[in-house]
């Protein structure tokens, strides 16, 4: 049946989840039927290199990827909901659309990658690089940035109420139409209403900035 893969050979398409496995270091991950989508919740891939999978609409939730190479992969729809990507190399990858809520994400390798569409909401990001990263449009409303490097980063349209950017790298970071409010929380000396913004409008909930 589709919407499933299987490692080390044995075939697991007809489970609804895989066998508990301590390690899938190096293991042959087959593909599922052409049309399949791959399904892997909650596996261990440790060491794994997926690049060579078609991961769109892939279904990873709560799967351990830390450290894992997805540079590159095209991981449009994935559902990604608490996986542990600490550390994984998500250079340019295709991640529009992607459910990355309550995922971790910390010291992740995100530069140049697209992440349209996508859901941090609760997301880990302390340590992550999102330099040049499109963040367009996201709702980031109380994602734990901590020190995540921001930098050339494009952030128009984003919604960050009550986010914590204090430690973040915000320099050459585009922020056209970002909303933010009272308690979010910008790093010292960066003034978000300056800038040479065109037009600053405020209300009782939420401040707009335009350029």
């Amino acid at each position: 049946s589709s919407g499933a893969s299987a490692f080390d050979e044995v075939d697991q398409k007809g489970q609804k989840r895989f066998k508990s496995m301590k390690t899938c270091a190096g293991c042959h991950l087959l593909q599922p039927g052409r049309n399949g989508k791959v399904k892997m919740i909650g596996a261990n891939l440790l060491g794994s290199d997926l690049r060579q999978l078609d991961l769109r609409q892939a279904d990873l939730r709560r799967a351990n990827m830390r450290g894992v190479n997805l540079q590159g992969v095209d991981l449009t729809a994935a559902r990604l909901k608490g996986a542990l990507l600490r550390g994984a190399n998500l250079r340019g990858a295709n991640c529009r659309e992607v459910n990355f809520v309550d995922a971790d994400l910390r010291h992740a390798y995100l530069v140049d990658a697209d992440l349209t569409g996508a859901s941090l909401h609760r997301a880990q990001l302390d340590g992550a690089d999102l330099r040049r990263a499109a963040l367009c449009g996201l709702d980031l409303a109380e994602v734990r940035f901590g020190r995540v490097n921001l930098e050339g980063a494009n952030l128009t349209d984003a919604m960050i109420e009550g986010a914590d950017l204090s430690q973040a790298q915000l320099q050459g970071c585009c922020m056209a139409d970002l909303l933010y409010d009272d308690e979010t929380s910008f790093p010292d000396g960066f003034d978000a209403e300056s800038q040479d913004r065109k037009s600053t409008r405020l209300n009782s909930s939420h401040f707009e900035i335009s350029y």
